[in-house]
């Protein structure tokens, strides 16, 4: 394989791994994720089979559902997408003593 064929493997791997884990702990399947977000089922099974890489609109609005940044979802930086939502937990970032 040509080296941007395997680049792009591992982040079709990345996002079906992420996307997966993050449907787990919604407990939300394939039908309910394509309702609540208007991403077509099919696009979402391509997604989880690794099959395919869907439009950036489709990764906008499941990260929104999820609550997470597409820098997650594509795992780019899942270390600050974790402390973001570690912080913000606790209530508002422009309240949170640093």
């Amino acid at each position: 394989k040509m080296k941007n064929e395997t680049k792009n493997d591992a982040r079709k791997q990345t996002l079906s791994r992420n996307l997966h884990s993050l449907m787990t702990l919604k407990r939300v399947n394939q039908s309910e994720l394509s309702r609540e977000t208007g991403v077509p089922q099919p696009t979402i099974s391509r997604m989880l089979s690794c099959a395919s890489t869907p439009r950036i609109t489709s990764l906008q609005d499941i990260a929104e559902y999820f609550g997470v940044g597409l820098d997650y979802i594509t795992g780019k930086n899942n270390l600050f997408d974790n402390y973001v939502r570690d912080i913000s937990s606790k209530g508002n970032l422009l309240d949170t003593e640093v």
